[in-house]
């Protein structure tokens, strides 16, 4: 809604409800030097979890500055709940679920544009609990997703483009993103791999 003929506020939210099931059949694990049978295993889970987003738009001339704040979700996808075993790599479910990703956002931006030129920065910074991260050393070294403590993925976001010809415009993009541990026995150190 527009609170002033400048200013444009947002709010969304949402709400997801979940049920998964998950099963392996017996089989036999064969790991040298000995063998034995894996049970069979079955699990449910249920999980409700809400998401939100405040944002406030200002707008003058070419010019333009906003902020936004809000809660957001993910639950872990079906196939995220199952590993590989150690004897043949096939994929096997544990009898365990993942917990829902949870997580606080801010961001502020500014941007510039006029017909021939445009610019844009922007600031992020995203709170995160239960990171679901695929660990290569988890589930005896076959790799299985885990929840992660919390974290915290944050940095900057630029781009800047022109207008050569009605027909051709150039641009550039550069993003610089930092995740670390805030909490638990890596607190302070970086996240893997990490876009």
């Amino acid at each position: 809604f527009s609170a002033t003929d400048n200013l444009n506020a947002t709010l969304g939210w949402r709400t997801e409800h979940i049920n998964q099931s998950a099963s392996q059949g017996e089989y036999t694990y064969y790991y040298s030097p000995s063998t034995y049978i894996s049970p069979a295993v079955s699990g449910r889970n249920q999980s409700s979890q809400d998401a939100y987003q405040l944002g406030l738009n200002y707008i003058d001339g070419s010019w333009s500055a906003y902020g936004k704040t809000g809660k957001n979700f993910r639950f872990p996808n079906l196939d995220e709940l199952f590993g590989f075993t150690n004897d043949t790599g096939a994929i096997t479910y544990s009898g365990g679920f993942l917990k829902p990703q949870t997580g606080r956002n801010n961001e502020l931006g500014i941007a510039f544009k006029e017909p021939r030129f445009d610019v844009k920065l922007a600031l992020f910074r995203n709170n995160l609990h239960n990171e679901i991260f695929y660990d290569i050393n988890s589930g005896g070294g076959n790799g299985t997703n885990v929840n992660l403590d919390p974290t915290q993925h944050q940095g900057i976001e630029t781009y800047i483009g022109y207008k050569l010809t009605p027909e051709i415009k150039i641009s550039a993009n550069y993003s610089y993103t930092e995740a670390t541990f805030t909490k638990g026995q890596y607190k302070g150190n970086y996240l893997t791999s990490i876009p």
